[in-house]
C-alpha cells in the first residue's frame, strides 16, 4: 500500500529502500559501466552501484485521486526491477514526498533532498503536475537533473522561448475581442515527458469537434496555468480550424460543490439562449464544451450540463445535445462511478496512453502492465492485513510510462558505457529518435530544441455499462515550431 512519507529524513525513505541502506555505506558514488563492445552503444554492458531516484507526489490534495494510481504505476515498476536485478544491474533507490499540490511543500521537499549526504548520487527527479515541475525548474536545470514531471506546454521548451500570441476571446457581452498573450519561460533542458502537452492535446481536441461537425465550443476549466494555458491555444486552434469559439467559465478544482457548479453551468446556457433569442438569431448555442479540469471536477461538469438539459429542456430556441471533451488528466475509467448515467455517450476524453487493461491495440507491455498491478497489489494486501485500491486506471498506465521512459534513458546511458549522470541521461534521451513503449504511447522522439516527444491522442467517450469507447481512428497532429512552449 502506498503510503504517504512525513518531512523527516528518516520516514522520507521509500518502499525502494531495503537493500539500498547498505548502497548508500558501501557503493561509490559514482555508477559505474562495465562491458566491451562497439563505441556507440553496446547492449552487453552493465551497471554496478544505486541509481537514486526521488519523487514528488499528490496522496492528499485536490488531486490525490490521479496521485496515488500514478505513484502505484511508477513505484511498482521500480520495485519490480529491484526484484530483477536493477537496469542492467543498477537497483533503485526510490523515495516520495506528498506535496499536497501546494509548490511551496514541493519547493520545501526538494531543499531537504538537497540537504541529504545522497544527493549528489540524485539521478533523476519524478515531478507530478503543472505547478511543482514549473516551481522547480531553476534548480532542477542549475543541478543538472532530468525531471519527469509535468506536460505544460512550456515544459517541452529546452531553451528559453518569448513570444506574443494574439488569443481570441468572446465577453460577457458576447463579443468577440483578442488579446495578446505573452508565453516567456526559461527553458526547461532536463524536463522530459512521454505524453502529449496538454497544449498540444487540446489542440487536438479541438480537430475532433471538427471532424465530428461540431459548431461552437466554449471551454470551462481552472484559473490555473495548467488550465488556462491550454485553453488559450485552444481556442486559436479552433478559430483556425473554423469552429466558433463560445465563452470561458472558470469552475475551479476546489472550494465548489456540485450546486454551485449546476448554477453556474445553467446560468451560462441560460445566457446562450437569451442572447439567440433576443440578441442575435444567427448565433449558434454552444455545442461543445472543453474541460480543462482533473477527473473530480470534470465529473461535476458533466452533472451540470445533464441537469443543465433537464432544466432547459424545453427552452425556445432549443439548447443542442452538448458534448464534453475532456484533456487527458480530467478523463479515465473511474469518471462513470462519479457521474454515472450523466456521463453516458457524451463525454469524451483524450488519452494519449493507453486505457487500463486494453490489449486490442497490440501492445505487448499492456499484459506485463496488469499484471504487475495484480502482483504488487496482492503483496501491498498481504502486507496491510486488508485490501487496498486497485489502481486500475489511466493514471497506473501514466506512471508506468512515466518510470518506464527513465529506464529506457538509463539503458541508453549504460549501452554507451557511460556513467549514469543527469546530463549523461538527459543526453541519451535527447538520442530518441521513434523509442518504442511496447505500444503504451506513440513513439517518442526528443531533440536538444525540443522536448515535445509525441502528438497523437486516442479519443475515448463513456458507453452505456461506464466502459471507455474508443472512437477511431486516433488524432495525430504535426507539431508546428510556432507552438514550441505554449
Amino acid at each position: 500500500m502506498i503510503r504517504p512519507i512525513k518531512w523527516s529524513l528518516a520516514a522520507m525513505i521509500g518502499a525502494g529502500s531495503l537493500a539500498a541502506c547498505a548502497n548508500i555505506l558501501d557503493i561509490p558514488s559514482d555508477r559505474y559501466v562495465q562491458g566491451g563492445g562497439q563505441d556507440g552503444g553496446d547492449s552487453l554492458a552493465t551497471c554496478t552501484g544505486t541509481l537514486e531516484v526521488r519523487i514528488l507526489i499528490d496522496l492528499s490534495g485536490p488531486t490525490r485521486t490521479l496521485g496515488a494510481p500514478y505513484l502505484a504505476g511508477e513505484e511498482d515498476y521500480f520495485r519490480e526491477l529491484n526484484e530483477k536485478g536493477g537496469i542492467k544491474g543498477c537497483r533503485i533507490n526510490f523515495q516520495h514526498v506528498d506535496y499536497q499540490y501546494k509548490q511551496d511543500l514541493a519547493r520545501a521537499a526538494y531543499e531537504s533532498w538537497k540537504a541529504d549526504p545522497s544527493w549528489p548520487r540524485v539521478v533523476a527527479l519524478f515531478g507530478y503536475g503543472t505547478p511543482d515541475t514549473l516551481g522547480l525548474a531553476d534548480q532542477v536545470k542549475a543541478d543538472q537533473k532530468p525531471l519527469f514531471g509535468g506536460q505544460h506546454a512550456s515544459l517541452a521548451s529546452p531553451e528559453p522561448v518569448s513570444l506574443a500570441v494574439s488569443i481570441p476571446e468572446i465577453n460577457a457581452n458576447f463579443q468577440e475581442i483578442a488579446f495578446s498573450a505573452e508565453f516567456k519561460s526559461i527553458g526547461y533542458p532536463y524536463n522530459f515527458f512521454a505524453f502529449t502537452d496538454y497544449s498540444t492535446g487540446a489542440r487536438i481536441a479541438m480537430f475532433h469537434i471538427k471532424a465530428l461537425a461540431g459548431k461552437r465550443v466554449g471551454f470551462f476549466l481552472c484559473s490555473d496555468a495548467y488550465c488556462t494555458g491550454p485553453g488559450q491555444a485552444a481556442r486559436v486552434h479552433a478559430k483556425r480550424l473554423g469552429l466558433e469559439i463560445g465563452r470561458v467559465l472558470t469552475l475551479e478544482q476546489s472550494g465548489q460543490n456540485q450546486t454551485a457548479y449546476n448554477a453556474a453551468v445553467l446560468q451560462y446556457f441560460q445566457q446562450e439562449v437569451n442572447h439567440k433569442k433576443l440578441e442575435d438569431a444567427n448565433y449558434s448555442i454552444v455545442d461543445w464544451v472543453w474541460g480543462g479540469n482533473t477527473t473530480s471536477t470534470s465529473a461535476q461538469m458533466a452533472i451540470a450540463i445533464a441537469y443543465m438539459k433537464q432544466q432547459l429542456a424545453t427552452s425556445n430556441p432549443p439548447v443542442p445535445d452538448v458534448q464534453l471533451i475532456l484533456n487527458n488528466n480530467g478523463f479515465s475509467e473511474d469518471l462513470f462511478a462519479s457521474c454515472g448515467q450523466s456521463c453516458v455517450n457524451n463525454v469524451h476524453g483524450i488519452v494519449p496512453y493507453l486505457p487500463y487493461g486494453d490489449t486490442s491495440r497490440g501492445s505487448v507491455e499492456m499484459g506485463k502492465l496488469t499484471e504487475l498491478n495484480d502482483k504488487w497489489r496482492a503483496i501491498d494486501d498481504a502486507e496491510a492485513g486488508a485490501p487496498g485500491p486497485t489502481h486500475r486506471n489511466v493514471r497506473y498506465v501514466q506512471g508506468h510510462v512515466n518510470a518506464m521512459l527513465f529506464k529506457l534513458g538509463v539503458e541508453a546511458v549504460v549501452a554507451q558505457r557511460k556513467p549514469v549522470t543527469g546530463e549523461n541521461l538527459k543526453a541519451a534521451l535527447e538520442a530518441f529518435n521513434g523509442v518504442d513503449t511496447g505500444g503504451l504511447t506513440d513513439k517518442l522522439s526528443f531533440t536538444p530544441k525540443d522536448h515535445r516527444p509525441q502528438s497523437t491522442e486516442s479519443i475515448y467517450k463513456i458507453g452505456s455499462d461506464g466502459a471507455l469507447v474508443r472512437e477511431p481512428p486516433d488524432r495525430t497532429i504535426s507539431l508546428e515550431d510556432s507552438w514550441l512552449g505554449w
